[in-house]
């Protein structure tokens, strides 16, 4: 069973929580490229040479899972403003009617039906020029300063669609919806009864 933990919890134990931060980081800039890592002098440079930059609050979630410790970084959305950037922040879903009607159909005619999951979805997505020239960036949380996994005076460029950003469930829709067409899907089946 997945148990949400507290500051209070991940404090007490910081150090068995190390590697899972430490991973978080090394996943978001080197796996999937979703961040820039800037401190010291690069950091104040980034800052004073873009003025439209905004730099947002990071707060971390942490959550003990059966096999593993999992840390995650993501931007604390409460400070941003609603006005900013695109006005369209949604991603368009399946109406839960449209899909209770497929899902009958379906099992009228005896045919397959497919989902996937996709692993840390929002991070397969790349902002929109706009928004990668603004230069939206966040500080990591403070709990992996305090781990030590990241530097006290430290931002991060946002580059792909971060969680906790406004832009993106609308950056990850576009994207989905621009790669599906092109995913491979296994043939249908149908089965006969009669």
């Amino acid at each position: 069973m997945n148990r949400t933990c507290t500051l209070e919890e991940v404090r007490a134990e910081l150090a068995k929580w190390k590697p899972a931060m430490a991973l978080e980081v090394e996943n978001l800039s080197n796996g999937t490229q979703a961040i820039e890592r800037l401190w010291g002098d690069a950091a104040r440079k980034r800052r004073h040479n873009n003025g439209r930059a905004t730099v947002f609050p990071g707060v971390a979630t942490c959550a003990k899972k059966p096999t593993k410790w999992r840390a995650r970084a993501v931007v604390c959305g409460t400070f941003i403003d609603r006005n900013a950037g695109d006005s369209l922040t949604f991603t368009e879903q399946v109406d839960v009617t449209s899909l209770r009607v497929l899902l009958r159909q379906a099992s009228m005619f005896g045919l397959t039906i497919s989902s996937l999951d996709v692993s840390v979805a929002f991070l397969n997505a790349e902002l929109s020029p706009d928004d990668l020239s603004r230069g939206i960036c966040c500080r990591p949380p403070k709990i992996f300063v305090e781990a030590g996994v990241c530097h006290e005076d430290e931002i991060w460029v946002i580059k792909k669609a971060l969680y906790g950003l406004r832009q993106a469930p609308r950056a990850w829709g576009t994207h989905r919806d621009a790669a599906l067409p092109n995913c491979p899907s296994p043939a249908p089946t149908v089965r006969r009864f009669g």
